[in-house]
């Protein structure tokens, strides 16, 4: 089952500059694209991610150990989906 992950364009660029270019996880994010928004400021960035939930979690265990930001992110999206 198919999951959006999204997040800060600032956490997922800290999340794919850390990445290994040969890891599922980069192979992942890089499938994300980038949504700009109107906010309250101007405009924001949102990266969004369209993975399966075995990849959201892969996610979810790299993020926890390079930004909690990212992590606590990803983790709201899989708790959203899990109570659909």
């Amino acid at each position: 089952m198919k999951i959006l992950i999204e997040m800060s364009a600032e956490h997922y660029s800290e999340l794919l500059g850390r990445c290994d270019g040969s890891s599922s996880q980069f192979r992942t994010l890089i499938d994300g694209c980038l949504d700009r928004r109107p906010s309250s400021e101007g405009f924001e960035e949102v990266a969004q991610i369209l993975c399966d939930t075995r990849e959201a979690q892969q996610l979810l265990e790299f993020a926890i150990g390079v930004s909690t930001e990212a992590a606590e992110e990803i983790q709201s999206c899989l708790t959203c989906f899990r109570e659909l």
